[in-house]
């Protein structure tokens, strides 16, 4: 009968790979590696250390899966694209130790008929991939490896491996081919949006897990916080009844009917206030009876008209005795005639007490 005991096991991913060659999820992993040492951005010979950090992410992150697609481009070096390196366009800088960029296109089985699977098996990749580079830093055969394919370049390039300390980063993963359900941002038109159904650049192509969301709202907000709602062709929530400067408006002055800015919209602890008083106050104070207009009441106190060199009432001309008018924000405001010509006009008392 058969020999259970002995039987050899496989599963779920490599059952599916045996039975269906077809059924793997090609997947696109960003991440970076950091050298502690600040040298590591200007390397002798960087086209061949670039080379030589691409061929060992490869083969550390997909040595198992060597009959399996994969590749690894680095993309920049300490901030500067691999492209302007080579040109010699810019001269690299850190003062936080070297970073390498990269991006690793590689392939895996999926579990499930058509990859139905295929983001479960993308986060379960990302996974396994950081624990393969990070054992790898941490037992030292990364750097090994490294130096072995550098064999002679440079000695102070050995020598910074050697004493450099090295941390792994994993940032972000995506299934490539699903780009077309992703969302990415149409730098194309002045007024911005995210755009679905394909027709992205090619770059965001190469890099969808760099450059595109999986939902508009995260790629609106990713790319255009700014203009969240207009991004996502949605007109806001209802009036927060806050009140916010209308910088925009001809009457110099605060409103509340929802039709503030999106950007304010969207921090109104930084750019509105609860009245109005408030909001003018902050934003309008060199005006503020302007802006108030007639929802300001007047304090019927007592001011200094600078002048006439008398103190007058804070309140509309007109409208009563001694009225001069509303007081500015910078006035000082007292309760009494002669509380105010004593303090703002004590060498002439006489003729700042009477109109």
């Amino acid at each position: 009968g058969p020999d259970f005991q002995n039987a050899e096991t496989s599963s779920p991913l490599e059952q599916s790979s045996n039975h269906s060659p077809d059924a793997i999820a090609p997947l696109s992993i960003t991440g970076t590696i950091h050298f502690d040492e600040v040298g590591m951005c200007e390397v002798e010979d960087m086209a061949e250390f670039i080379a030589a950090t691409e061929l060992v992410l490869a083969d550390t992150a997909c040595g198992d899966y060597s009959s399996q697609m994969c590749t690894v481009r680095i993309v920049s070096v300490c901030g500067v694209p691999v492209e302007d390196i080579y040109m010699g366009t810019r001269k690299l800088q850190s003062s936080v130790g070297a970073v390498y960029e990269y991006e690793m296109t590689l392939g895996r089985a999926c579990g499930m008929l058509n990859c139905a699977d295929a983001q479960t098996v993308a986060y379960e990749t990302l996974a396994s991939v950081q624990q393969d580079i990070n054992a790898a830093i941490q037992d030292g055969s990364f750097v090994s490896q490294l130096q072995t394919h550098i064999q002679g370049s440079s000695g102070s390039l050995a020598t910074m491996l050697t004493n450099a300390e090295l941390t792994a980063n994993m940032e972000r993963v995506a299934v490539v081919g699903s780009e077309t359900s992703l969302y990415y941002p149409d730098w194309t038109k002045s007024n911005g949006g995210c755009k679905t159904g394909g027709g992205q650049p090619l770059y965001m192509t190469l890099a969808p897990s760099t450059w595109m969301e999986a939902t508009l709202e995260a790629c609106c907000s990713k790319y255009y916080g700014y203009m969240l709602n207009a991004c996502m062709g949605t007109s806001g929530d209802a009036p927060s009844g806050l009140w916010y400067p209308d910088w925009a408006g001809q009457d110099d002055t605060c409103k509340n009917d929802g039709n503030e800015p999106e950007y304010m919209a969207s921090n109104p602890v930084a750019w509105m206030k609860p009245s109005k008083e408030a909001c003018c106050e902050a934003n309008f104070g060199w005006m503020l009876n302007e802006c108030l207009g007639s929802s300001a009441n007047a304090t019927d106190k007592w001011f200094m008209d600078w002048n006439l060199f008398k103190c007058k009432k804070d309140c509309d001309v007109g409208t009563g005795p001694s009225c001069g008018g509303r007081a500015n924000w910078w006035d000082g405001l007292f309760d009494t005639r002669s509380a105010c010509c004593a303090e703002k006009a004590a060498w002439n008392p006489t003729d700042c007490l009477v109109d």
